[in-house]
């Protein structure tokens, strides 16, 4: 019985990294940089994936930013314990200065991997940072790094992964096979869709191992 225990924990575990492969491949191979991680629900496990594809990257010798912007519930802030928070970027970001001289961004245990976090509060994008260029900021970033991998708070309760869309590009929206489809789902399934070309698609997470490939 032990054993067959931890023969489905391996092969769980084994499925998730290759699902991570996968879309670590899709990045890979999108001539893209810049991608927002969004759900219509909460709690889908974006930060779990999204946390899984950057370590994936780096061991493809990737240099990685992850910016957490969901400000409702920053996981990845508190998950990597950084205090360089988005807000405060741009009291510190100088534009005479190549973003990869400053000092705007939170170093992690892992080579290759960084993060500028966020404060909980309820704010959206535009909102906290009102007095910068969102798209400017983003493409000073992107001259620093392989990809940015940005977290968005849920569609349907919040308008800040909308925000965020206009400065990506390319959109994931992740759901959990353990919630139920909903009507305001529905709605913030067609507006990821007309995104049209930034859209990616939707990656499924929490799938019971058995119900894979049957």
């Amino acid at each position: 019985m032990l054993e067959d225990t931890l023969g489905n924990k391996f092969r769980k575990n084994d499925v998730f990294k290759n699902n991570i492969r996968k879309l670590r491949y899709e990045l890979l191979h999108s001539e893209k940089k810049i991608f927002l991680f969004t759900s219509t629900q909460n709690k889908t496990g974006k930060s779990t994936i999204l946390e899984a594809l950057a370590t994936s990257l780096t061991l493809s010798k990737k240099k990685v930013l992850i910016l957490d912007m969901n400000f409702t519930h920053n996981t990845l802030t508190r998950s990597f314990n950084t205090e360089v928070y988005i807000q405060d970027v741009a009291q510190k970001i100088n534009s005479t200065v190549p973003i990869a001289q400053q000092n705007i961004v939170g170093k992690t245990q892992l080579e290759g991997l960084d993060i500028i976090g966020c404060k909980e509060g309820n704010t959206t994008p535009s909102e906290a940072l009102f007095n910068i260029d969102i798209a400017s900021l983003f493409e000073s970033l992107k001259e620093a790094y392989d990809f940015l991998l940005i977290e968005g708070p849920s569609l349907n309760n919040f308008a800040d992964s909308k925000e965020l869309s206009q400065f990506v590009e390319g959109v994931f929206t992740v759901f959990s096979a353990d919630s139920s489809m909903m009507q305001v789902d529905v709605q913030s399934m067609k507006f990821v869709a007309d995104l049209k070309e930034k859209n990616h698609g939707v990656i499924l997470n929490r799938v019971l191992t058995e119900n894979i490939n049957s």
